[in-house]
C-alpha cells in the first residue's frame, strides 16, 4: 500500500511537471513577461527603499515607534557605505553633491546599521521638515529636527542622537572649512560652496569614516541645537533711499516694516528679528512677512505683527541670503526710525 501510493504520488508529480513544461512551451512569451515582470519588481524594489516618505501614515510610523528598540550606542561600519550614499543621494547637474546632503545620507547610513525602521522613522521625519517654516528649514536644520524627533520617541538616546550629529558633521566635510556646512547655492567664487562629484564625495566619507573609526580622527558629539551654517554674519548699514530702514509705525497699519538695502533685492529668502546672533530657533524673536520688493527704491519690504517699540532695544535684523550667509543691521532704539 505505501509504494502504489509514492507511485501515485509521483506520477501525480509527474503529471504536474508535464503540464507546466506543456504551459511554457505553449506560452511563447511567457518568459520574456517573466523577465520583464522580475525586472520591474527589482527596480521598484530599489526605489521603494529610498523613496519620499511622506507617503506614510501616522499610524505607520507610530508603529515602527513601538516595535522598534530604543538605539544606545552606535557601530561606526563602513560597509558598503559608498554603494548606500550612492543609492540615496541625487547629483545636481554637473554630477556633484554638498556638504549638507551628505550628512543626511551619512545619519542614514549609521541608523540603518542599527535598525532599518528607525531609519525609516528618519527619513518619513525628515521629509516632513525641510523646506518649512520661515527661514526656510534647510537640509542641517532638518536632519537634527528628525534626529531630535527619534529621541523623543525613544528610539534613540541622546547621547547616541548627538554622538551621530558629531560623527555624520564631521564625515560630510568637503573643504577645509570644518566648523560648518555647506550647500551648492551661491555665486562663482562663493566661499560657502562645498561640493564635489558624486563619486569622489563618497569615496572622502569612507575613508573619512576608517579614520574616525579607528581613532585617528576624534570626533566629539555635535548638539542637536547647534546653530546651522555658523559663518559670521556681515554687519551692514546703507542709508539714504535705497539703504535699510526700521520704520516703526508704517502707514497702512501701524505696526513694524523694514525695509532691506536695494542691493540685497532678489537674493533675499527670509528675514526676521533677533535677540543675539548666531541667528537661530532659539534667538529668533519674529519672522518676518515679506511684502514685495517694488517700491521705496525696490527695497524689499518685510512687516512685522507689532509696532517697532515692541520689540527690545539692541535687536538684530538679519536678512537670510540666498547664498547661506546673513546680514544684520543692530538697532538702537525700536520705537524711533533706524538708518
Amino acid at each position: 500500500m505505501q509504494i502504489s501510493n509514492s507511485i501515485k504520488s509521483l506520477t501525480t508529480e509527474r503529471q504536474i511537471l508535464d503540464m507546466q513544461t506543456k504551459f511554457v512551451k505553449n506560452s511563447n512569451n511567457f518568459k520574456n513577461i517573466m523577465k520583464t515582470t522580475q525586472t520591474l519588481q527589482a527596480s521598484k524594489n530599489k526605489s521603494d527603499r529610498y523613496k519620499d516618505k511622506k507617503d506614510l501614515s501616522a499610524s505607520k510610523m507610530n508603529e515602527i515607534a513601538k516595535t522598534s528598540n530604543t538605539i544606545n550606542t552606535v557601530d561606526i561600519s563602513i560597509n558598503d557605505i559608498s554603494s548606500h550614499l550612492n543609492d540615496i543621494l541625487i547629483e545636481d547637474a554637473e554630477g556633484k553633491i554638498h556638504e549638507e546632503q551628505l550628512q543626511y545620507g551619512i545619519v542614514h547610513y549609521l541608523l540603518e546599521q542599527e535598525d532599518p525602521q528607525i531609519a525609516e522613522q528618519y527619513l518619513h521625519t525628515f521629509n516632513q521638515c525641510i523646506g518649512t517654516g520661515t527661514p526656510p528649514c534647510s537640509t542641517e536644520d532638518a536632519i537634527k529636527a528628525a534626529l531630535t524627533s527619534l529621541n523623543n520617541k525613544k528610539m534613540i538616546s541622546l547621547e547616541v542622537a548627538e554622538r551621530i550629529n558629531g560623527i555624520s558633521f564631521r564625515a560630510a566635510q568637503l573643504d577645509k572649512n570644518l566648523t560648518a556646512l555647506f550647500d551648492n547655492r551661491g555665486s562663482s567664487g562663493d566661499n560657502t560652496i562645498a561640493t564635489m562629484p558624486k563619486d569622489q564625495a563618497c569615496k572622502n566619507v569612507e575613508q573619512l569614516l576608517k579614520d574616525i573609526s579607528s581613532g585617528k580622527i576624534v570626533v566629539e558629539p555635535r548638539s542637536l541645537k547647534a546653530p546651522s551654517n555658523q559663518v559670521t554674519s556681515s554687519s551692514a548699514r546703507n542709508s539714504g533711499s535705497g539703504g535699510f530702514l526700521w520704520k516703526p509705525v508704517s502707514e497702512s497699519d501701524g505696526k513694524l516694516v523694514v525695509l532691506l538695502p536695494s542691493q540685497l533685492t532678489g537674493n533675499i529668502r527670509a528675514a526676521g528679528i533677533y535677540s543675539s546672533l548666531p541667528a537661530s530657533e532659539e534667538t529668533l524673536i519674529e519672522s518676518g512677512r515679506f511684502a514685495g520688493d517694488h517700491k521705496n527704491g525696490g527695497r524689499a519690504h518685510f512687516r512685522f505683527s507689532q509696532s517697532g517699540a515692541s520689540y527690545p532695544n539692541g535687536s538684530l535684523v538679519v536678512a537670510h541670503l540666498n547664498n547661506g550667509n546673513t546680514i544684520h543691521f543692530q538697532i538702537g532704539d525700536s520705537s524711533r526710525r533706524n538708518t
